[in-house]
């Protein structure tokens, strides 16, 4: 025999059967082994939670170079984030990466000096480049400087006298290292510093109760002009003892005591 079932009924047997559906079968679980790493869109890197937040200091760096340090051996590099995948090349102890992405808090992926994943935990901020200065070649005899391929070594090339170079780092033993115009170590003892900038030149609008400005020859010195209220001049450098040097529309000092010089926005 047949029964007929009303329809607020049907539904309720839908309803229930849907549910011990879902008990007896639950959803598959995605959950991924700790070897493999999944990747994750850098806009919420700032959300994840790690265990291991030191290894995660390299995320928030603020360059993407990253020194290689291991126990001295090379550093395998993979095809993807997590020790499964296959190596495809290494990187030697001490050499320097290219960071491209942080994976997770264990794998980045890196640029160069090839394409790939390696391990987070044999990788260190690299160090600061090294500061330069200038430097002018200035020695006794008017000759030129030696230029050696390392500190007291063999010589390479040499520098004109009053030449402009480009050292690094502090002197060794006498020597310093020389990047520009060429490589290479030189005695320090014919170095000296080279002289500061020229100063800028810079627009100000004069602004004075409506008299005109007088020019001097020298600071405080004799008058030999004027520039009127709300003309537009030239100055060079700083103010010294109040008073700054002028270069247009003619050239002299200023007082900038009792005036004052309204920077024009262009």
């Amino acid at each position: 025999m047949i029964t007929k079932i009303s329809g607020w009924r049907k539904l309720l047997v839908v309803c229930i059967s849907v549910a011990l559906a879902f008990t007896a079968f639950p959803a598959p679980s995605y959950a991924t082994s700790p070897a493999i790493a999944q990747f994750t869109p850098s806009s919420r890197l700032e959300n994840i939670s790690f265990e291991n937040q030191a290894k995660f200091q390299l995320a928030v760096a603020t360059d993407n170079c990253r020194k290689v340090v291991t126990r001295g051996s090379d550093l395998n590099v993979r095809s993807g984030p997590g020790s499964n995948y296959r190596i495809i090349g290494l990187v030697k102890n001490g050499s320097e990466v290219t960071l491209e992405q942080i994976v997770n808090q264990d794998w980045a992926k890196i640029s160069s000096p090839l394409s790939g994943y390696i391990s987070q935990r044999y990788l260190q901020s690299c160090p600061p480049p090294p500061k330069q200065e200038c430097r002018i070649v200035s020695t006794n005899t008017g000759r030129g400087l030696n230029v050696r391929q390392s500190p007291g070594g063999k010589i390479i090339g040499d520098l004109d006298n009053g030449a402009q170079i480009t050292i690094v780092n502090s002197s060794t033993n006498g020597w310093v290292q020389v990047v520009s115009p060429q490589k290479g170590y030189v005695s320090d003892r014919y170095l000296k510093p080279c002289p500061p900038p020229p100063p800028k030149e810079e627009c100000r609008l004069v602004s004075t109760n409506g008299n005109p400005l007088n020019v001097r020859a020298t600071p405080g010195g004799t008058i030999v002009g004027v520039v009127e209220n709300g003309t537009t001049i030239t100055i060079k450098g700083t103010s010294s003892d109040g008073w700054v040097p002028m270069v247009s529309p003619q050239k002299g000092y200023v007082s900038v005591v009792n005036w004052v010089f309204e920077a024009i926005l262009w």
